[in-house]
């Protein structure tokens, strides 16, 4: 058994939150390229 500091919460706390941002983010990226290459792709 262990207990983390307040310092260790916190940067647990951060360390998810940034998690959240970059997933969110490379939803959004893959998203765009699907958009991109549909736009590129029914042209033909």
């Amino acid at each position: 058994m262990y207990s983390l500091t307040e310092t260790g919460k916190r940067i647990l706390e951060l360390l998810e939150e940034i998690e959240r941002v970059y997933k969110s983010g490379v939803s959004e990226d893959e998203k765009f390229e699907r958009e991109a290459e549909e736009l590129l792709y029914d042209e033909k």
